[in-house]
């Protein structure tokens, strides 16, 4: 911003970086289509894969202050924290590998930049707290 409030004309982008975690670096089978919708539709950005381990190195060397708190949480908790952690650092888009792209974000991507606006999507279900949280009702 300028003195007056108006925006600077610096120019402002999201990062061409899709961001993806799993447990391991073996990711089930049952994914692949999924994973690879993403490079059909992106083909020319930058894949980062993230398991436990790497989201853990991240973590250290970016925030050493909540490593702690970290390494205190459940698994699932502990992903959550990373995804959001590596996308301040770094930008970019995160998705699951359960989640299969059906465009190229480009279209969305350009418009957030002319807003200069960041982009939030996202849906999770009861499944998820159920199965990974062991709760049969949210929070």
């Amino acid at each position: 911003y300028t003195k007056r409030g108006a925006v600077a004309s610096v120019p402002w982008r999201i990062p061409r970086v899709l961001h993806q975690t799993w447990k391991t670096i073996d990711v089930p089978a049952k994914f692949v289509a999924e994973l690879a919708s993403w490079r059909k539709y992106h083909p020319d950005w930058h894949f980062e894969f993230w398991d436990d381990a790497r989201n853990r190195e991240f973590m250290a060397q970016h925030f050493p202050q909540y490593l702690y708190d970290y390494d205190g949480m459940s698994a699932i908790k502990r992903a959550d924290v990373a995804r959001i952690a590596v996308l301040h650092a770094i930008g970019g888009v995160y998705a699951d590998i359960d989640v299969a792209a059906a465009r190229s974000f480009e279209p969305l991507l350009r418009a957030a930049e002319v807003a200069r606006q960041g982009v939030l999507l996202g849906e999770e279900n009861m499944v998820h707290a159920v199965l990974l949280e062991h709760r049969s009702t949210w929070l």
